[in-house]
């Protein structure tokens, strides 16, 4: 068999494998941003057509990102092909794929969270759409602890500490709640803690309001 033969496969394996990197470079990283930030931050639900897109651009952040180190090492890869330049391609695969895109995501929750878009509109006099899907999503998203009273659907109400241990679903199928700290209110208008419970979930079909109230201190 001819050596140079099996030199020339083994370099066209290797090159195949530089391809395989190449396109899984293109689409994975938008689905790993695309899914991390929707798990933070809540969103309409979208339709596949428009989530597809919405991998492609953010893949295309992430490549253009590295497009100058992709091109200098494919270049020196071409130039002087070794086997350390495989260990090379899989250590570049894994930042491009993996890591950097969870980097990408971590930035943009941040910046949804310190509302640097909209600050940016603003200062330069644009018109900025609000990204929060709903007034619900606009509420509970920065709720630190308050006080609440619920109007459910049979016009009974419950009163309580929406607190750390509660919690507020950001799904918008389901939007149910747990609140940990379940109060008494007299017709005085007196709370009273509720004791000998771990808290209520009310489900979101029985939910016909929330009045959140200013009182720091109940009781």
């Amino acid at each position: 068999m001819n050596i140079r033969s099996i030199n020339n496969n083994g370099e066209e394996n290797d090159r195949n494998l530089i391809y395989n990197h190449c396109s899984n470079c293109f689409f994975i990283p938008g689905f790993i941003i695309s899914e991390l930030v929707q798990r933070i931050i809540p969103v309409i639900n979208k339709d596949y057509k428009i989530r597809i897109l919405e991998y492609f651009i953010y893949s295309f952040l992430n490549i253009f990102l590295w497009a100058i180190p992709i091109y200098n090492v494919y270049i020196n890869v071409i130039n002087e092909w070794n086997e350390n330049c495989i260990l090379l391609l899989w250590i570049i695969a894994l930042m491009i794929i993996f890591i950097s895109p969870i980097g990408i995501a971590l930035i943009i929750v941040l910046c949804n969270k310190n509302n640097l878009l909209e600050k940016i509109c603003k200062h330069l006099q644009l018109t900025y759409n609000d990204s929060d899907p709903s007034a619900w999503d606009f509420k509970f998203k920065k709720i630190q602890g308050e006080w609440v009273i619920i109007t459910l659907s049979d016009k009974r109400t419950v009163a309580g500490f929406i607190g750390k241990n509660s919690f507020i679903s950001s799904n918008s199928k389901e939007r149910d709640l747990y609140i940990d700290e379940v109060w008494e209110v007299d017709k005085k208008g007196k709370w009273k803690k509720r004791v000998g419970t771990d808290g209520i979930w009310i489900k979101h079909e029985e939910i016909l309001s929330i009045e959140f109230l200013l009182y720091e201190r109940r009781g």
